[in-house]
């Protein structure tokens, strides 16, 4: 599917508004986030997204944080789709091409937390999301992860990552 012509040529824009409030407390900053994002396949096939998250990066300790970040997305898709009609079936099938237009809400959930050492940092985070596909459904992706980090020189890190995604 993948290797046909009118899923492999498409251009994806995107945009996106983060804003960031420190509170007086200087140990927690609440994070609003916006996205837009359009990709369009040959044929006029699309697929857009508008995205609001609300959040927090909160410093339990000087050395270990703790974020989360929540929201929606919406996704409207606008795709040609073949279907089949079975109406004069065993006698005869058709194929069909059809107009499929689909708006949905989708939720959006990470969260995360960073441990810092003199010259290593541990980061383990979780995160459901969703993406679009070329059949123009939503897939929703949940995804574990973790990464280490090691200070060299003051130039000079190296980080180990790994993840686990599944979707559905």
């Amino acid at each position: 599917l993948y290797q046909a012509d009118r899923y492999t040529d498409y251009t994806t824009h995107q945009c996106g508004l983060t804003g960031n409030y420190l509170l007086s407390n200087e140990r927690t900053t609440l994070t609003s986030n916006t996205i837009a994002r359009e990709t369009l396949y040959p044929g006029g096939n699309s697929y857009k997204t508008l995205g609001f998250y609300l959040g927090a990066n909160h410093k339990l300790t000087e050395n270990w944080e703790f974020n989360f970040l929540g929201g929606i997305n919406i996704n409207k898709s606008d795709f040609d789709t073949q279907v089949q009609d079975f109406s004069q079936f065993p006698f005869f099938t058709s194929v069909t091409q059809e107009r499929v237009r689909h708006t949905k809400g989708t939720p959006y959930f990470s969260v995360s937390s960073t441990r810092r050492w003199t010259k290593v940092s541990l980061t383990a985070g979780f995160s459901r999301d969703q993406s679009p596909s070329a059949y123009g459904y939503v897939l929703n992706f949940t995804r574990v992860y973790a990464s280490a980090g090691y200070t060299f020189t003051e130039r000079l890190t190296g980080i180990l990552a790994g993840s686990y995604s599944s979707s559905s």
